[in-house]
């Protein structure tokens, strides 16, 4: 029986105290397929003295085994920076998709 029907889920990339994933992570918008494998776009959650800092990073899984990490950046990808620092939700960045395109020659 494979995992999708008996509701098992696979951890791919785990929290790690004092970085930015340590208090929460997850995945974003559906990874896209690429050369070097399955880039991944993740939010990753850390306290902090001002509270939670919500911020987007990036790893790439292996082509034939998607639960593989095969490379990860030390940091984040995008981060709030100023005004989104304030507000009624403060400290948060959020990614609602991604699209692949084309790389354009000039």
């Amino acid at each position: 029986m494979d995992d999708v029907n008996t509701g098992v889920e696979t951890i791919i990339d785990r929290r790690v105290y004092h970085t930015i994933s340590e208090l929460k992570n997850g995945q974003g918008p559906a990874p896209i397929k690429t050369e070097a494998g399955w880039l991944h776009l993740a939010h990753g959650v850390r306290n902090t003295a001002a509270g939670l800092r919500y911020v987007l990073y990036l790893f790439l899984t292996d082509l034939n085994d998607p639960t593989k990490v095969v490379a990860k950046p030390s940091g984040y990808f995008l981060a709030p920076h100023g005004s989104e620092r304030v507000g009624d939700v403060s400290n948060v960045v959020f990614s609602n998709g991604w699209v692949k395109r084309e790389m354009v020659q000039f």
